[in-house]
């Protein structure tokens, strides 16, 4: 069933008087069954100016999108009920209409509002007993609000608590700007992955800006069967990203199945950009010349010396996708706009190394990746920071390590 705002407070109406029909013509015993609860908003018999056929509950629906977002086109319709401008009695009979349809497979409901941080855990456990259900794709508002609620994690965590334990398979969400500063729903998350990480397969996280890396960090910790996770960059002004630090302080991770790795990464830079500052006389780092650089250089490759070899870990891997985003003073993402992905690089991960000039090489640690067959992202060969230190011998190495190797954007 797909319906509009307007229709789906017709039909909720239909149903109540279906179940008027069935009240006055059975024995309580015969229809307790049908009892309306307690919280459902009352019908709109007063405003009955058409006709309103009876329609029975839908026991066998399978799919239901509903979009419940309000609309002055609503009002121009033969049937609207002026119930229709109440979001929170929209959402209670979305939550009767769920009650009633145990066989749902797909549900789709956009602009579903929310009055509070009690109504998405009632949601949640209506939710939880549709134990048919493979696909759910929710919108949540909060009242007086004009933001999306899953901006903060909370509710698709609360959801997944609720759901039965390694039931769910995918996971994507949208618009979340969370940092998960709040200990609470870092625990929450924590939980929430906990209860499914057998299970969940897929994860996207999809225009997530500002991102912090505490949500992808839990991922790395808790998802042991994990095989494809893509935090999707949005372009623009927007950069969906993790920083470097923060998929390190979560090694060893636990998602050794993974397949499919696209991430974001901030932080990757040397400090001084020691690359860029080589003498072309004798190819000599300037940076390592001052003891404060050579510090910084150091704990930097040690944090990507340890992330390299993370992510060489990860033998069942056929597509990887890392992008190296740039960062401003302040360590904030500059914008794709300005600063394509493409230009920047991770120092050394395409390199075995340069003796002679000191310039760093890890190649070796992604020796593991024997399934390797699309390489994209921050690896192109011809900028600035990599075209001093990759060159044949590089390219002999991956043909012989990646033989099945089919897509890349190194040239």
């Amino acid at each position: 069933m797909r319906s509009m705002l307007a229709e789906f407070t017709y039909i909720c109406n239909r149903l109540q008087a279906y179940q008027d029909t069935i009240s006055s013509t059975s024995s309580s015993a015969d229809s307790s069954w049908i009892s309306r609860p307690a919280w459902l908003p009352v019908p709109d018999h007063k405003e009955f100016t058409f006709p309103v056929v009876a329609l029975g509950p839908m026991t066998k629906m399978t799919e239901l999108c509903v979009d419940l977002t309000p609309s002055l086109r609503d009002e121009m319709c033969s049937y609207f009920l002026s119930s229709s401008r109440a979001s929170s009695v929209a959402f209670l009979r979305l939550c009767w209409v769920l009650q009633m349809s145990p066989r749902l497979v797909k549900l789709t409901a956009q602009r579903v509002s929310v009055r509070n941080h009690h109504d998405p855990r009632f949601l949640a456990g209506v939710i939880a007993y549709l134990s048919s259900l493979e696909e759910l794709d929710l919108t949540v508002f909060l009242v007086n609000q004009e933001q999306l609620l899953e901006k903060s994690l909370s509710f698709p965590f609360i959801l997944m608590q609720e759901i039965g334990e390694s039931q769910l398979e995918v996971l994507r969400v949208q618009e979340c700007q969370s940092s998960m500063e709040d200990d609470l729903e870092v625990d929450t998350g924590t939980a929430a992955l906990q209860r499914h990480s057998a299970s969940l397969r897929i994860v996207n996280f999809s225009n997530c800006a500002d991102w912090q890396g505490d949500a992808i960090g839990l991922v790395f910790d808790e998802c042991s069967g994990l095989e494809v996770l893509k935090p999707t960059t949005r372009t623009g002004w927007e950069v969906a990203y993790i920083d470097l630090e923060d998929t390190v302080d979560s090694i060893p991770w636990k998602c050794t199945r993974l397949h499919h790795l696209e991430m974001t990464i901030s932080e990757t830079a040397l400090p001084g950009d020691p690359i860029l500052l080589m003498k072309p006389e004798n190819q000599v780092f300037d940076a390592f010349a001052d003891a404060a650089y050579e510090q910084g250089v150091k704990s930097k490759l040690d944090q990507l010396e340890k992330f390299y070899r993370q992510i060489g870990a990860l033998t069942q891997l056929s597509h990887l996708h890392l992008r190296a985003v740039s960062t401003d003073a302040e360590g904030a993402p500059l914008p794709l706009e300005t600063t394509p992905y493409r230009r920047n690089n991770f120092p050394g991960m395409l390199s075995l190394g340069d003796e002679y000039t000191g310039g760093p090489g890890y190649l070796d640690l992604l020796g593991g990746l024997i399934k390797l067959k699309k390489l994209q992202g921050s690896v192109l060969a011809t900028t600035d920071q990599t075209r001093r230190t990759m060159g044949w011998p590089e390219a002999r190495w991956m043909a012989r390590h990646w033989p099945d190797l089919e897509v890349t954007r190194v040239l």
